[in-house]
């Protein structure tokens, strides 16, 4: 089976903006990227269409420069994570909870999210598995992530989960470990 992985770059439009706020020329940026500062420049004005692995290399350098010196995911994830898998009973689920004051869990299974268990599920849900009960799994992104971008994400959501190479779940933020930050 072909795993296709989708990459969504912002618009073009944003380079000059991001390079402009983190007070770069286009000769300093076309020098961190391999290009020349015509072509940035023809970039800028919309002369020019990057292809994708430039466009690419473009927004990474922007998006370190833009993060560096920020707390990152790793930083403030807790871990280890506690969970229950598809095939734990709700019991256990609450029991857990309980145990550990917290309100909410991933449901891990062969050591990646598979789903989520939190205190109104267990409430207004019926089953006997957690596999039966839980709903869909929350947020992962790697150790890298910075933490503003954290922020976002935890606007809407409960956790976000914190997953090495191969998804191999390492660790989680809630909002109340920004709060801290």
């Amino acid at each position: 089976m072909v795993k296709l992985e989708y990459h969504v770059l912002p618009d073009l439009e944003d380079i000059k903006r991001k390079r402009k706020k983190l007070g770069l020329t286009q000769k300093a940026l076309a020098e961190l990227v391999g290009v020349s500062q015509s072509a940035i420049a023809k970039i800028e004005r919309g002369k020019m269409i990057p292809n994708y692995i430039l466009a690419k290399r473009i927004f990474e350098k922007l998006g370190e420069l833009e993060f560096a010196g920020e707390k990152k995911a790793k930083d403030v994830m807790n871990a280890p994570v506690i969970y229950v898998r598809p095939e734990d009973s709700v019991k256990k689920a609450a029991e857990l909870l309980i145990k550990h004051k917290i309100s909410q869990m991933p449901v891990i299974s062969g050591g990646k999210v598979v789903g989520r268990i939190n205190e109104k599920i267990l409430l207004t849900k019926k089953g006997e598995k957690c596999g039966d009960i839980m709903e869909l799994p929350y947020p992962v992104v790697n150790g890298e992530t910075p933490v503003s971008v954290l922020r976002e994400v935890l606007a809407r959501e409960e956790m976000v989960v914190v997953a090495g190479k191969e998804g191999k779940v390492e660790g989680v933020v809630t909002r109340s470990d920004l709060i801290r930050v």
